[in-house]
Formats: structure tokens, sequence, C-alpha cells
């Protein structure tokens, strides 16, 4: 009886990974790396992100960044990142690419992404304009990247910083955050707890491998 219902429950999960393609494998809470500072930084204007901001890593290496972020009268932007090729230090650094505000943490510690065009910035509020979104390596060698300290803030703290471009006309940078400008987002992360279906997963296809091994040996 008890096989049977680890096997069922084993197999629901199974089911479910398959049919979403992929899985959660982190998720996080986000907000401003401190009360009054800047979540989205964009030449010199600030925005911070409101409650349900969350960034999420699945099994098939991508990402998300999702929230609305407003300036103090409710003007801002819907936030809609996607990022790929989730990797070390020691892959960043074998592509030529450098960690951003390595004195704030041990840049060895963190994984790093990059930023997919598809990636967005939505007005809300009085703002009507959007925004696509292009990685900023053109003036350094940096991409995102997410570990303690690594929001370029604060030292001890869990959080994610990125610098990036808004693509213009031409496919190009372009305003409002082209050439030469400073726009970026600085992040404080809070984990949150996976449902313990996820978790358990990786144990279940284990206990299934076992028992079909037993049965084998026992034929």
């Amino acid at each position: 009886m008890l096989r049977s219902v680890i096997a069922g429950a084993v197999l629901l999960m199974f089911g479910a990974s398959v049919a979403t393609a992929a899985t959660v494998v982190e998720q996080y809470n986000v907000m401003s790396y401190a009360p009054g500072k800047h979540s989205l930084y964009m030449n010199g204007l600030s925005y911070h992100f409101q409650p349900g901001a969350t960034f999420t890593r699945y099994s098939d290496d991508t990402g998300s960044l999702t929230g609305t972020a407003t300036n103090n009268i409710g003007d801002g932007y819907d936030v809609k990142l996607s990022f790929a090729n989730f990797r070390d230090w020691t892959a960043q650094t074998a592509a030529g690419l450098d960690a951003k505000g390595k004195n704030k943490g041990d840049e060895t510690t963190w994984t790093f992404m990059d930023l997919v065009d598809v990636s967005t910035l939505t007005g809300v509020g009085t703002f009507t304009s959007m925004y696509e979104l292009l990685m900023k390596p053109q003036n350094g060698p940096y991409t995102f990247q997410y570990g303690v300290g690594a929001n370029d803030k604060k030292k001890n703290m869990l959080g994610l910083s990125g610098w990036f471009f808004t693509k213009g006309p031409n496919g190009g940078p372009g305003a409002p955050c082209g050439n030469g400008s400073v726009c970026d987002f600085n992040l404080k992360l809070t984990a949150v707890p996976l449902p313990a279906g996820i978790a358990l997963l990786p144990v279940g296809l284990a206990v299934l491998a076992g028992m079909r091994m037993r049965r084998r040996k026992a034929a």
C-alpha cells in the first residue's frame, strides 16, 4: 500500500513537471536594497518595486523577473525581464566577462546570467512608453548577477543587479538608456520556500528507480 501511494505521488509530480516543461528551482521576492532607495534607476530617476515582485529561476536554464516599479506618485513601469545562460564565476570569466561591485562580496560565489532581448519596461500611471531592453556588455564586461553582495550596494545582503540599455530605432542602444547612460537594477532578494512536491521530486524519482532495480533482481 505504501509503495503504491509513493509511486502514485511521484508519478503525479513527474507528470506535472513534464507538462510544464520547466520547473521552478529558485524563487525570490524582490525589493529595493534599502528603504527609500531605488529598485530601478534610470538616469537620475528612481523607482521602487511594489509588493509581489519576484525573481524566478527555472530548470531549463532560464529565468524571469516581474513586478511593478513606481515613483512616489505612482508613475513607473511594469517590469518583465527574461534571463538565460545561468553560469558560475568560472564560466563567467572563461567567457571574458566580469562582475560589478566585487568589493561588496565574493564574486566567486555569485551566479551570472544574460538578459534576453524580449525584456521590457511598460509605462504605468501617466507613463505610456514601452521600452525593449538590451544587456549592457558594450560599456563593460558585465551581465546580470545575484548572490550575497551581488546587488552592488550591500556587502552582506542577498541581492541582484545588472545594467541595461533601452533599444533604439536602429536596434542598438537608444533613449532613455542609451550609450553613456546609467540605468540599472539593484535589488534585495528574499528566498521563497518551494512547494514540497517540487523539493521531493528527485527523492521520489530515486525511490522509483530503486523499486525497479529490486524488481529486476527478483525476476
